[in-house]
């Protein structure tokens, strides 16, 4: 492949995640000899030798990526002083072909496309460097993760229920155990299992922590996520009670997503959706969703919120069908989540219009 195109080089040059103007901060270059080398700004550098396969995969492949942006409209153009406008920063991609061409393409970080696995992954796994934005700006390549789940009581908090998920190996396994400490174990090995990198729950703008010296009720649940990224380190990255108030964002995608893998809801607490499923308490950012019912023991349809004091029990005026005719419907239930989280594609949600004083019908006997 390699020697069938001809490359010679190809050069990777970004200015990092979001907020960055002033220039670019790293470079990664790869060689057809088979060197992979990389170098931040900071001054931070290393490089490895890779097999004649992946070298050629990977050129193949940059390639295909550069012709996939320069064919784009609106592509994100380099200044002639080479710094960058854009708020959220750029990359640039060279290749130097043996015969003298050499072309070009940037675009915005976050954009990596064609529809195959990202190039920036193959690129931090080969070099072992989490810290390079690259194309996607994504500054850890999540390789694994476990989740544990402890009871307190009784003393130390005892582990009930382990998840983990490695990535390389494209494999997932839930170890569950009961009271007598008997273990049922589901696990799988495929392909399909690296969908879940994209929920990225490890991302944490403020990350739960578990305090030693707060003492929980007994009984209580309580987990500890821990990822593993390509270098290799690990961290544990949240932990807390396991309910909807202290889970990170997306938790409620990312396990519905993983059921798919791991059947047993019914045995597993992790599993568990009326645990997470539902946010009842607000973060900055978030969205009110309302279910509602048109009528007693009716069917819960979704509105978006943006009255404050809704509380379930109360009834509201919403619009309904193409027309936006507006009928009376009673509050079912109140939570809170990004965009992401809504039980509907985002777009299409309506909004409550109003809130009744009282119920619709004890108004109309008032008049």
């Amino acid at each position: 492949m390699g020697k069938k195109l001809g490359i010679k080089s190809v050069t990777i040059r970004s200015t990092g995640g979001e907020g960055a103007r002033t220039g670019f901060i790293e470079k990664v270059k790869m060689k057809k000899n088979g060197k992979i080398s990389a170098l931040k700004k900071d001054g931070k550098k290393s490089s490895v030798h890779v097999g004649k396969q992946k070298i050629h995969f990977l050129l193949e492949y940059s390639e295909e990526i550069l012709l996939h942006y320069r064919s784009l409209p609106g592509k994100v153009e380099i200044s002639p002083d080479g710094f960058v406008r854009p708020a959220d920063g750029i990359w640039e991609m060279k290749i130097v072909y043996e015969d003298g061409r050499v072309l070009r393409a940037s675009y915005a970080i976050g954009w990596e496309g064609c529809g195959a696995p990202p190039l920036s992954r193959f690129i931090r796994r080969a070099l072992k460097r989490d810290d390079l934005f690259l194309l996607d700006g994504e500054d850890v390549d999540l390789t694994g993760l476990t989740v544990h789940l402890f009871r307190t009581g009784g003393g130390r908090p005892a582990a009930f229920e382990l998840l983990s998920i490695d990535f390389i190996r494209e494999r997932v396994k839930l170890d569950v155990y009961d009271e007598q400490g008997r273990k049922i174990t589901v696990s799988l090995q495929n392909g399909a299992i690296e969908s879940l990198r994209k929920y990225p729950v490890y991302r944490l703008e403020n990350p739960a922590v578990i305090d030693p010296d707060e003492t929980y009720p007994e009984g209580s649940v309580l987990y500890y996520l821990t990822l593993e990224g390509a270098s290799g380190g690990k961290a544990d990255v949240a932990s807390g009670r396991y309910d909807r108030a202290h889970l990170p964002r997306k938790w409620g995608n990312f396990m519905k997503a993983l059921s798919v893998f791991l059947p047993i809801s019914s045995y597993s607490m992790l599993l568990d959706k009326s645990l997470y499923g539902k946010r009842t308490e607000k973060r900055e950012g978030d969205y009110t969703y309302c279910d509602v019912s048109y009528e007693e023991g009716g069917s819960l349809y979704c509105y978006l919120c943006d009255i404050d004091e809704v509380h379930p029990g109360d009834y509201v005026r919403v619009p309904v069908g193409p027309d936006y005719n507006e009928i009376a419907a009673r509050v079912e239930d109140v939570y809170y989540g990004t965009k992401e989280d809504a039980p509907y594609p985002f777009h299409g949600l309506k909004h409550i219009l109003g809130v009744y004083v009282k119920a619709p019908r004890d108004e109309e006997e008032g008049d």
